[in-house]
């Protein structure tokens, strides 16, 4: 950076150009450059902060699937024992109908 200022300073000088007014171009060149590196800091911070937030939303939904997954297999658990428990009900019915009907006869 200071080779690219003296330079600068030295050029301007060099071609004729006052030493206060090559200095004060030196001086604005400096803070141009200083102000665009800062703006690309700043843009970058932002680009890798954006992608933090980017994996933490990806790994709260996997999070979150993961629950509905299991939500969803307990209650089709739910449902396959009840179905058998129902279906054991709806046997012991018939079983107990039938009985009946053959004391009737």
């Amino acid at each position: 950076m200071q080779t690219i200022e003296s330079g600068l300073y030295e050029a301007l000088t060099d071609i004729g150009v006052d030493p206060d007014a090559a200095r004060n171009a030196e001086r604005a060149l400096e803070a141009a450059l200083r102000a665009s590196r800062e703006a690309m800091r700043t843009e970058m911070r932002q680009h890798l902060s954006a992608g933090a937030d980017d994996q933490r939303t990806h790994e709260t939904i996997r999070h979150e699937l993961g629950e509905i997954q299991c939500n969803l297999l307990r209650a089709m658990d739910d449902h396959v024992r009840w179905g058998s428990i129902s279906l054991v009900i709806v046997n012991a019915f018939i079983a107990v109908l039938t009985v009946a009907a053959i004391k009737l006869l």
